[in-house]
């Protein structure tokens, strides 16, 4: 009878832990799914690159400064 009993509750704890295990799993994907990118993010980020990587030298660092410019004017603006 005790060897029953045992049994009966170590399946119900394995039980738990599973149903506990799938909440949680189920949980964190609803929680994750608006972090990652969408399709047209990834394909935008994908174009950018492949247009980056056929920049030379000098187009990227026009776009080096450009940028740092930018941060400045910004940085003086801030309060």
């Amino acid at each position: 009878m005790d060897a029953y009993l045992l049994f009966i509750i170590a399946a119900l704890l394995l039980s738990a832990n599973i149903l506990l295990a799938l909440i949680i799993y189920l949980f964190l994907r609803k929680e994750n799914r608006y972090d990652s990118p969408t399709f047209e993010e990834m394909r935008l980020n994908t174009h950018l690159t492949e247009r980056m990587m056929n920049m030379t030298k000098e187009q990227l660092a026009v776009i080096a400064e450009t940028l740092e410019t930018l941060q400045s004017s910004n940085e003086k603006f801030e309060p």
